[in-house]
C-alpha cells in the first residue's frame, strides 16, 4: 500500500515546486541597462625623469676629458641632478669613479631642456668612459 502513495507524494511535491517558483517568479521581463559611456578624465601626469648622455672621451696628453649633456625628460622642473662618471680599462673594467654636481639649485632645469657637462681624470689606464644619473630633486608641481 505505501508503493501507491510514493506516486501521489513526488506528483505533489513537483506541483508544490512548481507552484512555489511561478508564485516568486518576476513576471516583468528583464529590462537591459543601457550604459553611458564617459569621456575619462585626463589627469595631468607628473612625471620626473632625467637622461644623462656622454658626448665625447678624449685623451689630451695625460688628462682624458668627458663631455655629455643632462636632459630633464620629464614633466616638471628638475632643481638637482648629480651624475657618476665612470673611467675604464681595456677590458671595460670600471678603475676610477667621479662625481658631477651638473644641476645646482640656482639654475634649474626645465622639462625638456638640456645641458652640458664635463669631467677629467688624469689615470692613464683609462680607455672608456661612461656616465651615470646617481640622484636627481625636481620642484614640486605648482597648483
Amino acid at each position: 500500500m505505501s508503493h501507491d502513495y510514493q506516486g501521489w507524494i513526488i506528483a505533489a511535491i513537483v506541483a508544490l515546486v512548481g507552484a512555489v517558483y511561478f508564485w516568486f517568479r518576476d513576471p516583468t521581463p528583464v529590462q537591459e541597462i543601457s550604459h553611458i559611456e564617459q569621456a575619462p578624465v585626463q589627469k595631468e601626469v607628473v612625471r620626473t625623469r632625467v637622461a644623462a648622455n656622454m658626448m665625447s672621451c678624449t685623451r689630451q696628453g695625460e688628462t682624458i676629458e668627458m663631455r655629455g649633456e643632462v636632459q630633464n625628460t620629464g614633466t616638471t622642473r628638475v632643481s638637482r641632478v648629480v651624475l657618476e662618471t665612470l673611467w675604464k680599462d681595456d677590458f671595460g673594467l670600471v678603475i676610477e669613479r667621479g662625481t658631477v654636481l651638473a644641476i645646482g639649485e640656482d639654475s634649474p632645469l626645465a622639462p625638456g631642456a638640456r645641458r652640458s657637462f664635463a669631467d677629467t681624470s688624469s689615470n692613464l689606464r683609462v680607455k672608456r668612459c661612461n656616465v651615470e644619473v646617481i640622484d636627481y630633486w625636481a620642484d614640486e608641481p605648482r597648483p
